[in-house]
């Protein structure tokens, strides 16, 4: 049976981004499933409706879900939204769960509320309550190059945009910080070899590094 992965990117960028990591999965043997949207014109609700029917359309069985960054949070809101969606386990990568510390400090910027556009709400206030009731996975970065650090105020260790302290939550099933920035990680082996070990045994291979 193939098993699919619907990839969702963040914000300000498109599916190319996640690119490099559809083609690690494609070579492990999954059917993948690249999602652009745009992640400032629309709302989070519209958004998240897209990532459900995508994982619908994929046609598989099992249908994991990766995001990152603001693309976790759409993933969580399309599972939330979507209960009868097929079953399937979800990575995020830099997610912020608890939160945006430098999306809240954007917002405050002239012009801050034109970069955030309709993804602001999402990404000050983050994710409250369970995940999904899937088992889900979070890699964290730790090379603390950004801009999002010239912005805010962000506790150490951070990826330069968001704290680990952010991306952390109880009903995580695993949880792995790794020495790459918020965007290194979309081309980093290391994070596609976690996101594929996750996907497979529902647990990442590094836990606790």
């Amino acid at each position: 049976m193939t098993e699919g992965v619907v990839l969702v990117h963040g914000l300000w960028l498109a599916g190319w981004s996640l690119r490099p990591l559809s083609k690690y999965l494609e070579r492990a043997g999954y059917s993948t499933r690249t999602l652009s949207y745009h992640s400032v014109s629309r709302d989070p609700e519209h958004n998240a409706a897209l990532v459900a029917e995508a994982a619908r359309d994929i046609g598989c069985e099992v249908v994991h879900l990766v995001g990152h960054s603001l693309g976790g949070l759409l993933v969580l809101t399309a599972l939330e939204r979507n209960p009868g969606l097929p079953r399937g386990r979800v990575v995020m990568m830099g997610t912020p769960l608890n939160g945006s510390a430098v999306a809240r400090n954007v917002s405050h910027f002239p012009g801050g509320d034109w970069l955030l556009g309709e993804s602001r709400n999402i990404l000050e206030r983050g994710i409250h309550g369970v995940l999904g009731g899937r088992e889900a996975g979070m890699i964290a970065g730790r090379l603390a190059f950004g801009l999002g650090s010239l912005i805010a105020h962000l506790e150490h260790p951070h990826d330069g945009t968001v704290a680990v302290s952010e991306t952390r939550h109880p009903d995580l099933a695993g949880h792995v910080v790794l020495p790459v920035t918020h965007m290194s990680m979309l081309v980093s082996s290391r994070v596609h070899e976690q996101v594929s070990h996750f996907l497979k045994e529902g647990r990442f291979s590094m836990e606790g590094a």
